[in-house]
């Protein structure tokens, strides 16, 4: 019964007393403490928001109190969608009837930005952001892949090949990265570093890597991370793929670029809209395979694979 009284209870917030002493008297039900669970932990990441929010503490006991009406909604699958859909008309501009337990359900619902409804109400908005025009793509981005292919890049990016092949990871990543972002290729202004980073060490917190990808690049420390032991890149990936790979991630970086500085105010516009609204791998792989910012990336990576693998490493 410790265990149940673990799953109750968070950040010392004891809640659903009155559940817990009947599960007292009743045969454990594993699916109930799961609920039970879910419960506080949705009333207990309102309760912190709502405390950094306000000081006052009549509004805050209020605000609590209206979380524990408001919570079943989000418990229940059926009462959840009705919400989220409400919410999308909400957004849409639709005059929708709005109630105290609306805007409270809506304050603790911090998953609606990832939620199919969300998403599926963004790929019928905005299709070229979710479902770009593959020509228009393969311009844009073929634009870059002639910079790569230019004789002296190429070989740069060989070099970079080379090491990785001959154990030099991270000193092979590191290049590659330098030689993408370069003024060479996509003339990033910005320095990018490149870094190991594990879970154990606390380097990376889930909001620095919000596709769930083993590399990834996080934007407000201009970093790439990488979770995966250096040996894999050179024994498993190979040089050539790890290159592209890379040259994957800094391409992302170029993307936050044109986002931020607005010299082309139409990609800027869409890139703000896909990263606003990004599909994690986690979500789902096909919806976050084909939006844009992935969608240029991955043909850029493959273009650098092709043109790697068609020239001599030596």
């Amino acid at each position: 019964m410790t265990e149940t009284i673990k799953l109750i209870e968070t950040d010392g917030i004891q809640a659903g007393i009155t559940d817990f002493n009947q599960l007292q008297n009743e045969e454990f039900n594993p699916e109930r403490a799961r609920m039970l669970a879910r419960r506080q932990e949705l009333i207990s990441r309102y309760t912190e928001k709502v405390r950094k929010s306000t000081d006052d503490e009549q509004v805050f006991n209020d605000l609590i109190e209206a979380a524990e009406s408001s919570v079943d909604i989000l418990l229940d699958p059926v009462s959840l969608k009705e919400l989220r859909q409400k919410r999308i008309r909400q957004i849409e501009g639709e005059d929708i009837e709005k109630n105290y337990e609306y805007y409270t359900a809506i304050g603790m619902d911090t998953d609606f930005w990832t939620s199919p409804e969300y998403l599926e109400y963004c790929k019928k908005k905005m299709p070229e952001v979710y479902n770009p025009d593959a020509n228009q793509v393969a311009n844009f981005v073929g634009f870059f892949l002639e910079k790569t292919g230019d004789e002296m890049t190429l070989f740069a990016l060989g070099c970079a090949a080379k090491d990785i092949a001959n154990g030099k990871v991270l000193e092979g990543i590191s290049r590659t990265v330098r030689i993408i972002s370069s003024e060479l290729v996509l003339n990033i202004p910005e320095e990018l570093n490149v870094k190991l980073a594990e879970d154990s060490t606390g380097i990376v917190a889930s909001d620095k890597n919000p596709s769930g990808a083993d590399v990834f690049y996080h934007e407000p420390s201009k970093t790439v991370y990488i979770k995966r032991p250096l040996e894999y890149f050179k024994d498993e990936l190979g040089p050539i793929e790890t290159v592209a790979l890379f040259a994957h991630e800094t391409f992302h970086a170029f993307q936050h670029c044109i986002e931020k500085n607005g010299n082309d105010i139409q990609k800027s516009i869409q890139y703000s809209q896909n990263w606003n609204n990004y599909i994690p791998l986690s979500v789902d792989i096909e919806s976050y395979a084909r939006q844009l910012v992935e969608v240029e990336a991955y043909v850029f990576q493959m273009g650098i694979i092709r043109q790697l693998s068609n020239t001599k490493l030596g």
